[in-house]
């Protein structure tokens, strides 16, 4: 029986990834540091090191969940990643705890993807190299490649075609940092009773990870701490020059919030066609709770932030492919059954 209560969510038992270094390929560039959605790595002595700072049980480790950005970003292949985030019992209990860790396989297991991926196409090829990028130039994305992105994202299929999918593209710095500044507050207070051990937080936060799990799992609780500790680099938006917000309406035929997401996965593979970066930024969603801010986006009735994407030049090459757990698939041919 899945255990519901204030401990497993604030810190369920099991294992995080281990970021290892190769201190002498590292040249302590940092770059590994300014990706990473988490804050696992940091510079000491010119050189990248993990940083210690995630609890799972009673237990202190390190906090990587295995995105393994980290990697792609490293010019030096200094950078390996062990393992897999686990969460071994309670709330969050991983339901494949054992997935085998592979590179892309699209034409079958032992065929190793450099000697291949020229007999892919190149959506194929684009969706196995996408990497979320968190390192923008400062340059404005030209307004003509926001359109082009957008129109393949109008192009995603709704159910029923009731296209409840709506774009708002902020490329103004100050209102992305207005933005970010009203954000970021409920953030912290929702980051504060989290780890508050009184009476009416504990109550809080279980029933609301009852009703919305994913948001009072550790790994956003973590990404928040990490953006907003003191000394910390790392921004919400991470420094983009564009923000696109994907509003949905609540109203839309059968699961609106998926043909949000489709529609914004259409957005993110045109981008990285083109070669631009971006990111998801599903931290976005307090934002619904802001009425001030809400009319100054023009956010109305009956629409909702789902999540947003930022855009911009990256700032380094860091689209490539890198391993990643394999998906559990159950097949069903003619006259197979599960017994």
């Amino acid at each position: 029986m899945v255990k519901k209560s204030y401990r497993s969510m604030i810190a369920p038992a099991g294992k995080a990834a281990a970021p290892m270094i190769d201190l002498e390929k590292c040249s302590g560039c940092g770059l590994c540091v300014g990706i990473c959605p988490l804050g696992a790595l940091e510079i000491k002595n010119q050189k990248a090191s993990p940083v210690v700072c995630l609890k799972m049980g009673k237990k202190t480790v390190i906090s990587c969940f295995a995105c393994r950005d980290c990697i792609a970003v490293c010019a030096e292949g200094a950078i390996t990643v062990q393992g897999s985030m686990v969460i071994e019992k309670g709330f969050f209990q991983s339901p494949y705890p054992d997935r085998e860790l592979r590179p892309p396989e699209p034409l079958g297991p032992g065929k190793p993807y450099p000697e291949i991926k020229d007999r892919l196409t190149e959506v194929e090829r684009v969706i196995y190299r996408r990497r979320s990028n968190r390192l923008f130039k400062k340059a404005l994305v030209p307004r003509e490649m926001i359109e082009r992105i957008l129109e393949a994202g109008r192009y995603g299929p709704t159910a029923g075609n009731c296209q409840p999918v709506r774009f708002i593209v902020v490329d103004d710095r100050e209102m992305i940092a207005e933005i970010e500044k009203g954000v970021s507050w409920v953030l912290k207070q929702l980051r504060a009773s989290y780890l508050d051990r009184g009476p009416i937080p504990r109550v809080f936060i279980r029933l609301y990870g009852l009703k919305k799990p994913g948001e009072i799992d550790l790994r956003p609780m973590q990404a928040i701490a990490a953006t907003y500790r003191e000394g910390s680099e790392l921004d919400l938006f991470h420094h983009a020059p564009c923000l696109i917000l994907v509003l949905g309406d609540y109203r839309g035929v059968g699961n609106f919030q998926l043909d949000c997401g489709i529609a914004a996965q259409n957005v993110v593979l045109a981008a990285h066609s083109l070669g631009l970066g971006t990111c998801y930024v599903g931290l976005i969603k307090p934002i619904n709770l802001l009425g001030k801010l809400k009319n100054k986006l023009g956010i109305e009735y009956p629409f909702q932030v789902t999540t947003s994407i930022v855009v911009g030049f990256p700032r380094v090459s860091q689209d490539r492919e890198v391993p990643r757990e394999k998906t559990p698939v159950i097949w069903f041919g003619p006259g197979e059954s599960r017994k």
